[in-house]
């Protein structure tokens, strides 16, 4: 397996005490939209870091303009289908995305996945691959003994297993993939021929789960304020139709009997909450068990670390493999201590605030660096203050 490879997992001379990151140095965007990183020291505190309109880790990602930087970035990569051998240049395509870039640089690699991807060995397919490339070469009449080697465009080839999206309720299956590494070339054209060796997202899944956090806080709200229908729309954003199915069990332990959410005794069938009448279904109480499931499902790969504390006193705390699972362990640590406040939106930059306060207390209007936006939203919709303020000075 090549060694540029960033094992990003538990049991590896790369883990990372609990909630703790990577920094990084350097960003790159490829065209095929591939997120590349440079990574740097290893003691970032993602969940302790504010940015410079005060927001926590979870906040900042969830407010990201991300169809404004979709929508740049469309416009840059269309000027270059509209000149063919035009080179991509990585100025004009990170400024389309600089607010992303700006809280890499701030809290650290997204890391979608990273912690469900290990570095394995198959030597039987390296056997099969190697024998089927010398049959063909002696079927031209050569030896592959021959042929050069060892040149810098030559990649070198590992294999990975990737678990992302194995996790409950996302449903996919691991696959073994064959990678390919350069290590011999220079950064930058690493980053053109989308070198797997590198420390690298995929743009297009970050925006995946940006859209999915967004979802879930919706949902968060809506359980918070006990709003049924609420509930219920929050519920079908995840849903493919009307027809999605929910399997029951009779056998189902304490605190996943899903059962307990609709009125009728339907456990151990196959129910479809939203072709029932209303009555049936307990909104908030399914809400609930779907929030538990999205956070389990994000949470998946937080592998428990145990540490000795400064008192000799053994603890255990979860291990962040992701940046995504930071997110998603600051989003259960608030539904577990305020499970009735919920989620709000700040009138400055519209992005969510974990409330501190329950709902229709004052507070929780505004981010702490978006204040001078709120003075300014006064003075917006008070456009007679300057008058009335002339005029008290004149008397």
């Amino acid at each position: 397996m090549d060694n540029e490879f960033h094992q990003r997992t538990r049991n590896t001379r790369n883990t990372l005490g609990p909630g703790n990151w990577w920094t990084v140095e350097e960003v790159a965007l490829s065209p095929s939209l591939s997120l590349t990183y440079k990574l740097a020291r290893r003691d970032g505190r993602p969940v302790e870091l504010r940015d410079d309109r005060g927001r926590t880790l979870l906040e900042a990602f969830a407010a990201l303009p991300m169809e404004q930087m979709a929508a740049r970035l469309e416009e840059h990569r269309a000027f270059g289908r509209a000149h063919p051998g035009s080179a991509w240049e990585q100025g004009p395509a990170l400024a389309a995305i600089e607010e992303l870039v700006a809280f890499i640089k701030r809290f650290g690699p997204i890391g979608v996945g990273w912690g469900a991807e290990f570095g394995i060995a198959n030597p039987e397919a390296d056997r099969l691959a190697t024998e089927l490339d010398e049959t063909r070469w002696k079927a031209l009449g050569w030896a592959s003994a021959l042929r050069a080697t060892g040149t810098e465009t030559d990649g070198n080839k590992f294999w990975t297993i990737s678990f992302w999206g194995h996790a409950p309720a996302r449903g996919a299956v691991p696959a073994a993939i064959q990678r390919t590494a350069y290590p011999k070339l220079p950064w930058a054209e690493r980053v053109r021929l989308d070198d797997d060796g590198l420390p690298h997202d995929y743009l297009l899944q970050v925006v995946d789960e940006y859209v999915d956090l967004g979802r879930t806080l919706s949902l968060v709200e809506a359980i918070a304020r006990a709003e049924r229908f609420a509930c219920r729309r929050a519920i079908r954003a995840f849903a493919r139709n009307d027809d999605a199915t929910w399997r029951l069990s009779k056998k189902a332990p304490a605190g996943f009997d899903v059962a307990a959410a609709f009125k009728t005794n339907r456990a151990g069938n196959q129910v479809q909450p939203f072709r029932l009448p209303e009555h049936e279904v307990d909104w908030v109480l399914l809400g609930t068990f779907v929030l538990a499931d999205l956070i389990s499902r994000q949470i998946d790969f937080a592998m428990p670390l145990v540490a000795v504390a400064g008192s000799a006193q053994i603890e255990a705390r979860p291990q962040g493999t992701s940046l995504l699972e930071l997110v998603y362990l600051e989003l259960l640590e608030h539904v577990q201590l305020r499970p009735d406040f919920g989620v709000g939106q700040c009138r400055g930059c519209g992005g969510p605030i974990l409330r501190t306060r329950r709902p229709g207390k004052t507070g929780n209007g505004w981010h702490k660096g978006c204040q001078g936006a709120r003075v300014l939203a006064w003075r917006r919709d008070h456009p007679a203050w300057r008058t009335a303020q002339g005029t008290r000075a004149r008397s």
